[in-house]
């Protein structure tokens, strides 16, 4: 692989990554918990980014 083959890749890899990237982030002012538990008892409260392991 030469250099121009790995400028062309990255120049790929950056389009693709900028095209994927979220323009607005839209939040909610009151916490909401979403319950996301799995057999080990894990509880995920996702607006106030908290891990709770019960």
């Amino acid at each position: 692989m030469n250099i121009s083959e790995l400028e062309d890749d990255i120049k790929e890899i950056y389009f693709i990554t900028k095209q994927m990237t979220i323009k607005t982030i839209i939040h909610l002012l009151t916490p909401i918990e979403y319950l996301l538990t799995n057999n080990k008892k894990v509880k995920l409260s996702i607006n106030n980014m908290q891990l709770k392991i019960l």
